[in-house]
Protein backbone atom coordinates (compact mmCIF):
# COMPACT_ATOMS: atom_id res chain seq x y z
CA UNK A 1 0.00 0.00 0.00
CA UNK A 2 1.62 3.76 -0.73
CA UNK A 3 -0.63 6.45 1.31
CA UNK A 4 -0.43 9.71 0.68
CA UNK A 5 -1.23 12.22 3.32
CA UNK A 6 -2.69 15.15 1.76
CA UNK A 7 -5.02 17.90 0.99
CA UNK A 8 -6.69 19.30 -1.82
CA UNK A 9 -3.90 17.79 -4.50
CA UNK A 10 -4.48 17.60 -7.58
CA UNK A 11 -1.95 15.24 -9.75
CA UNK A 12 -0.54 12.14 -8.96
CA UNK A 13 1.39 10.71 -11.43
CA UNK A 14 0.64 6.30 -10.14
CA UNK A 15 3.77 4.92 -11.99
CA UNK A 16 6.31 4.68 -14.60
CA UNK A 17 7.38 1.25 -15.93
CA UNK A 18 10.83 0.52 -17.49
CA UNK A 19 9.06 -2.18 -20.13
CA UNK A 20 7.67 0.75 -23.02
CA UNK A 21 9.61 -1.34 -25.34
CA UNK A 22 7.86 -4.55 -24.41
CA UNK A 23 4.65 -3.15 -23.98
CA UNK A 24 4.76 -2.19 -27.46
CA UNK A 25 6.14 -5.43 -28.36
CA UNK A 26 2.98 -6.95 -26.21
CA UNK A 27 0.27 -4.89 -28.19
CA UNK A 28 1.80 -5.95 -31.95
CA UNK A 29 2.26 -9.48 -30.97
CA UNK A 30 -1.50 -9.47 -29.88
CA UNK A 31 -3.13 -7.69 -33.14
CA UNK A 32 -0.77 -10.22 -34.85
CA UNK A 33 -2.68 -13.22 -32.68
CA UNK A 34 -5.95 -12.14 -32.88
CA UNK A 35 -6.16 -11.80 -36.84
CA UNK A 36 -4.91 -15.31 -36.60
CA UNK A 37 -7.94 -16.14 -34.92
CA UNK A 38 -10.02 -17.67 -37.91
CA UNK A 39 -12.99 -19.37 -35.45
CA UNK A 40 -13.51 -18.81 -31.87
CA UNK A 41 -13.22 -21.43 -29.16
CA UNK A 42 -16.82 -21.90 -27.59
CA UNK A 43 -17.44 -22.10 -23.99
CA UNK A 44 -20.53 -24.77 -24.06
CA UNK A 45 -21.16 -25.14 -20.03
CA UNK A 46 -20.01 -25.01 -16.67
CA UNK A 47 -20.61 -26.75 -14.03
CA UNK A 48 -19.68 -25.95 -9.89
CA UNK A 49 -18.87 -28.46 -7.35
CA UNK A 50 -17.86 -28.34 -3.60
CA UNK A 51 -14.79 -29.34 -2.78
CA UNK A 52 -13.21 -30.38 0.82
CA UNK A 53 -11.46 -27.88 2.91
CA UNK A 54 -13.96 -25.05 2.14
CA UNK A 55 -12.45 -24.86 -1.52
CA UNK A 56 -15.04 -25.37 -4.46
CA UNK A 57 -14.25 -25.83 -8.34
CA UNK A 58 -16.15 -24.48 -11.45
CA UNK A 59 -15.45 -26.59 -15.07
CA UNK A 60 -15.83 -24.65 -18.16
CA UNK A 61 -16.48 -27.46 -20.98
CA UNK A 62 -14.84 -26.20 -24.87
CA UNK A 63 -16.32 -27.63 -28.30
CA UNK A 64 -12.60 -28.45 -28.81
CA UNK A 65 -9.31 -28.20 -27.27
CA UNK A 66 -9.62 -25.57 -23.92
CA UNK A 67 -7.89 -22.63 -24.07
CA UNK A 68 -5.75 -21.51 -21.49
CA UNK A 69 -6.67 -18.30 -19.68
CA UNK A 70 -5.12 -15.98 -18.00
CA UNK A 71 -6.24 -14.56 -14.37
CA UNK A 72 -5.93 -12.51 -11.27
CA UNK A 73 -7.68 -11.91 -7.91
CA UNK A 74 -8.96 -8.75 -6.73
CA UNK A 75 -8.80 -7.92 -3.15
CA UNK A 76 -11.68 -5.32 -2.42
CA UNK A 77 -14.53 -6.40 -3.56
CA UNK A 78 -12.92 -9.79 -3.54
CA UNK A 79 -12.99 -11.95 -6.70
CA UNK A 80 -11.35 -14.29 -9.65
CA UNK A 81 -11.13 -12.99 -12.74
CA UNK A 82 -9.89 -14.93 -15.68
CA UNK A 83 -9.81 -14.04 -19.11
CA UNK A 84 -9.80 -16.10 -22.22
CA UNK A 85 -8.87 -14.85 -25.46
CA UNK A 86 -10.29 -15.85 -28.60
CA UNK A 87 -12.97 -17.43 -27.20
CA UNK A 88 -16.93 -16.56 -27.05
CA UNK A 89 -19.75 -18.46 -24.54
CA UNK A 90 -22.89 -20.18 -25.61
CA UNK A 91 -24.25 -20.33 -22.10
CA UNK A 92 -27.58 -19.55 -21.41
CA UNK A 93 -26.74 -17.44 -18.55
CA UNK A 94 -24.42 -14.85 -17.20
CA UNK A 95 -24.68 -14.73 -13.87
CA UNK A 96 -25.01 -17.76 -11.67
CA UNK A 97 -25.51 -17.97 -7.57
CA UNK A 98 -22.91 -20.11 -5.65
CA UNK A 99 -24.16 -21.57 -2.29
CA UNK A 100 -20.15 -22.42 -0.98
CA UNK A 101 -19.01 -21.11 1.86
CA UNK A 102 -16.85 -18.38 0.05
CA UNK A 103 -18.75 -18.53 -2.90
CA UNK A 104 -21.01 -15.79 -3.82
CA UNK A 105 -21.63 -15.57 -7.79
CA UNK A 106 -20.32 -16.37 -11.14
CA UNK A 107 -20.44 -14.11 -14.04
CA UNK A 108 -19.18 -15.16 -17.48
CA UNK A 109 -19.12 -12.28 -19.88
CA UNK A 110 -18.34 -12.44 -23.34
CA UNK A 111 -17.71 -9.64 -26.62
CA UNK A 112 -15.29 -9.43 -29.28
CA UNK A 113 -13.88 -12.69 -29.35
CA UNK A 114 -12.99 -12.41 -25.59
CA UNK A 115 -14.50 -14.05 -22.87
CA UNK A 116 -14.59 -12.80 -18.66
CA UNK A 117 -14.95 -15.31 -15.77
CA UNK A 118 -15.77 -13.38 -13.12
CA UNK A 119 -16.14 -15.53 -9.56
CA UNK A 120 -17.16 -12.89 -6.61
CA UNK A 121 -16.37 -14.44 -3.34
CA UNK A 122 -16.92 -13.17 0.27
CA UNK A 123 -13.29 -12.79 1.33
CA UNK A 124 -9.84 -13.12 -1.18
CA UNK A 125 -9.11 -16.84 -1.59
CA UNK A 126 -6.23 -18.16 -3.82
CA UNK A 127 -6.75 -20.14 -6.91
CA UNK A 128 -5.41 -22.79 -9.21
CA UNK A 129 -6.10 -23.00 -12.97
CA UNK A 130 -5.98 -26.31 -15.15
CA UNK A 131 -6.59 -27.22 -19.02
CA UNK A 132 -7.07 -30.42 -19.88
CA UNK A 133 -8.32 -31.15 -23.25
CA UNK A 134 -11.82 -29.15 -23.83
CA UNK A 135 -12.10 -28.58 -20.23
CA UNK A 136 -10.74 -26.29 -17.53
CA UNK A 137 -10.97 -26.27 -14.16
CA UNK A 138 -10.70 -23.65 -11.91
CA UNK A 139 -10.06 -24.71 -7.86
CA UNK A 140 -10.88 -21.81 -5.64
CA UNK A 141 -10.15 -21.54 -1.75
CA UNK A 142 -6.95 -21.79 0.47
CA UNK A 143 -4.50 -24.96 -0.07
CA UNK A 144 -5.98 -25.44 -3.83
CA UNK A 145 -2.38 -27.07 -4.79
CA UNK A 146 0.82 -26.14 -5.60
CA UNK A 147 -0.25 -23.51 -8.06
CA UNK A 148 -2.44 -21.50 -5.00
CA UNK A 149 0.80 -21.08 -3.00
CA UNK A 150 1.63 -18.72 -5.49
CA UNK A 151 -1.76 -17.23 -5.92
CA UNK A 152 -1.79 -17.17 -9.20
CA UNK A 153 -3.45 -13.89 -9.08
CA UNK A 154 -1.41 -10.81 -11.39
CA UNK A 155 -2.88 -9.00 -14.14
CA UNK A 156 -4.89 -10.39 -16.82
CA UNK A 157 -3.09 -9.81 -20.49
CA UNK A 158 0.41 -10.52 -20.62
CA UNK A 159 0.98 -10.43 -17.19
CA UNK A 160 4.27 -12.40 -17.26
CA UNK A 161 2.21 -16.02 -16.63
CA UNK A 162 3.57 -19.00 -17.07
CA UNK A 163 2.46 -22.47 -17.86
CA UNK A 164 3.66 -25.78 -16.88
CA UNK A 165 2.97 -29.10 -18.23
CA UNK A 166 2.36 -31.65 -15.82
CA UNK A 167 2.91 -35.91 -16.58
CA UNK A 168 -0.66 -36.46 -16.74
CA UNK A 169 -0.72 -33.64 -19.48
CA UNK A 170 -2.76 -30.87 -17.49
CA UNK A 171 -1.60 -27.38 -17.68
CA UNK A 172 -1.01 -25.24 -14.15
CA UNK A 173 -1.09 -22.28 -14.36
CA UNK A 174 1.08 -19.89 -12.19
CA UNK A 175 1.69 -16.07 -12.25
CA UNK A 176 5.11 -14.23 -11.90
CA UNK A 177 5.28 -11.85 -8.76
CA UNK A 178 5.17 -8.19 -9.59
CA UNK A 179 7.13 -5.62 -7.69
CA UNK A 180 7.77 -1.79 -6.91
CA UNK A 181 11.16 -1.07 -8.26
CA UNK A 182 11.51 3.05 -6.67
CA UNK A 183 9.22 5.61 -5.07
CA UNK A 184 9.90 9.08 -5.68
CA UNK A 185 8.40 12.05 -5.40
CA UNK A 186 8.95 15.89 -6.52
CA UNK A 187 6.95 18.86 -6.69
CA UNK A 188 5.50 21.00 -9.94
CA UNK A 189 6.26 24.10 -11.07
CA UNK A 190 3.07 25.10 -9.96
CA UNK A 191 3.40 23.85 -6.35
CA UNK A 192 1.41 20.34 -7.23
CA UNK A 193 3.43 17.36 -5.75
CA UNK A 194 3.91 14.20 -8.14
CA UNK A 195 4.41 10.92 -6.79
CA UNK A 196 5.74 8.14 -8.58
CA UNK A 197 5.27 4.22 -8.18
CA UNK A 198 8.07 2.69 -10.66
CA UNK A 199 6.76 -0.78 -11.69
CA UNK A 200 8.43 -3.89 -13.42
CA UNK A 201 5.12 -4.75 -14.37
CA UNK A 202 2.95 -2.45 -16.22
CA UNK A 203 -0.18 -4.49 -15.93
CA UNK A 204 -0.21 -4.62 -12.22
CA UNK A 205 -3.79 -4.89 -10.74
CA UNK A 206 -4.13 -1.27 -8.97
CA UNK A 207 -6.74 0.11 -7.05
CA UNK A 208 -7.16 3.59 -5.48
CA UNK A 209 -9.15 4.86 -2.83
CA UNK A 210 -9.71 7.60 -0.65
CA UNK A 211 -9.35 7.77 3.34
CA UNK A 212 -9.71 10.90 5.10
CA UNK A 213 -7.62 13.21 3.91
CA UNK A 214 -5.23 10.21 2.60
CA UNK A 215 -5.15 9.00 -1.12
CA UNK A 216 -4.46 4.58 -0.62
CA UNK A 217 -2.69 3.45 -3.88
CA UNK A 218 -2.66 -0.51 -3.59
CA UNK A 219 -1.05 -2.63 -5.96
CA UNK A 220 -1.99 -6.58 -5.84
CA UNK A 221 0.07 -9.26 -5.57
CA UNK A 222 3.29 -7.06 -5.68
CA UNK A 223 6.45 -7.62 -3.62
CA UNK A 224 7.97 -4.38 -1.85
CA UNK A 225 11.36 -4.59 -1.24
CA UNK A 226 12.59 -4.02 2.52
CA UNK A 227 14.84 -1.20 1.51
CA UNK A 228 11.61 0.63 0.05
CA UNK A 229 9.30 -0.11 3.11
CA UNK A 230 9.11 3.34 4.81
CA UNK A 231 7.22 6.46 5.47
CA UNK A 232 8.70 9.56 3.95
CA UNK A 233 8.44 13.44 5.03
CA UNK A 234 7.80 15.59 2.23
CA UNK A 235 6.83 18.70 4.04
CA UNK A 236 9.65 20.61 3.52
CA UNK A 237 8.51 20.88 -0.08
CA UNK A 238 5.36 22.90 0.50
CA UNK A 239 3.19 20.65 -1.79
CA UNK A 240 -0.59 19.29 -0.60
CA UNK A 241 1.36 16.09 -0.30
CA UNK A 242 2.71 15.71 3.46
CA UNK A 243 3.90 12.35 4.28
CA UNK A 244 4.42 8.83 1.80
CA UNK A 245 4.28 5.69 3.66
CA UNK A 246 4.62 2.41 1.95
CA UNK A 247 3.58 -0.48 3.80
CA UNK A 248 4.11 -4.40 2.20
CA UNK A 249 0.86 -6.30 4.03
CA UNK A 250 1.18 -9.49 3.07
CA UNK A 251 0.03 -9.76 -0.76
CA UNK A 252 -0.64 -6.55 -1.23
CA UNK A 253 1.11 -3.14 -1.41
Amino acid sequence: MVKFGESGMKVIRWFETSMRTGIKAACATGILTHAAVTQAATIEDISFSALPNEQFEIKLDFDGQAVVPKGYTVQSPARVVLDFEGTESALKEKKYPLSFTNGESAVVLSAGGRTRVIVNLESPAPYEVESSGDIVTLVVGHGAGAGAAAMASTQSMSNGSKSTKRRDGTVAIRQTENAVEDVDFSRSESGEGIVSVKLANANTPIDVSKEGSSIILSLYRTALPQALDRKLDVIDFATPIKTIDTVGDGLTT
